[in-house]
């Protein structure tokens, strides 16, 4: 991510309230909108992907915390 624009951090956490390391390997993922943008929300999609949505735009993270890039243009 470019430390000019405010990172987000998604975490998944298991059925026992832990950090879930199959995420990106401790649970926890660092990104960022282009342009300053925002997250303002998140929903579970298909196959465990993470949906975020925000100003400008939505993001499709994988069940292993990459971005999706068969989702839009580069995820």
């Amino acid at each position: 991510p470019t430390p000019s624009f405010p990172q987000m951090a998604l975490v998944r956490y298991d059925a026992s309230g832990s950090r879930d390391a199959s995420l990106d390997g401790d649970g926890v993922v660092l990104s960022q909108f282009p342009f300053g943008g925002e997250a303002r929300a998140v929903a579970l999609g298909p196959g465990g992907t993470l949906v975020v949505a925000g100003a400008p735009g939505v993001a499709r993270f994988g069940d292993d915390g990459g971005l999706d890039g068969t989702f839009g243009v580069g995820g």
